[in-house]
């Protein structure tokens, strides 16, 4: 499956030809074969909290109906995880790998998660669990010391 990130103007433009605004053109004739790709899960495309944002801030309702359905259509719900959320997956695999753990194998497109909004762009905390024990630290520490470290350790490098 092929990944592509649309800038906000390229949503906007596709928001014109799905509401109707806009009827002939390239993007009029790109549109249903965008929505056949994705529905045959041959492409995707994800949002940014960015794109949300600025949907978020049209100022007419009709207009942000129209992108936040496109964006429905064409992402399937899915949007870039977080910085902060992408990084802790990466530290975890430096720390494994320093250690001397085989890093837990990420699933293909990990970096992308489902039902855009807030919750889903955050990583779970238990991402810190696996492979991280006080015998592969190699020193008594808790868990949970380990756990505050590791987000001290992400916090100061947002």
């Amino acid at each position: 499956m092929d990944i592509v990130f649309l800038d906000q103007n390229k949503w906007i433009k596709l928001a014109q030809v799905h509401s109707g605004r806009t009827t002939s053109g390239p993007m009029a004739e790109l549109f249903p074969q965008l929505v056949a790709a994705v529905q045959r899960k041959r492409v995707l495309f994800p949002l940014s909290v960015s794109n949300i944002m600025e949907t978020a801030k049209r100022n007419d309702p009709d207009s942000r109906r129209h992108v936040a359905e496109t964006q429905a259509i064409l992402s399937l719900g899915y949007a870039h995880r977080s910085r902060a959320g992408r990084m802790a997956v990466e530290l975890r695999a430096a720390i494994q790998w320093r250690f001397g753990v085989e890093p837990v194998t990420m699933p293909p497109n990990w970096a992308f998660a489902s039902k855009a909004g807030a919750s889903a762009l955050r990583t779970s905390p238990s991402i810190f669990d696996a492979g991280l024990t006080q015998r592969s630290l190699g020193r008594r520490t808790s868990t949970s010391s380990t756990k505050r470290w590791l987000h001290l350790a992400i916090l100061s490098t947002s």
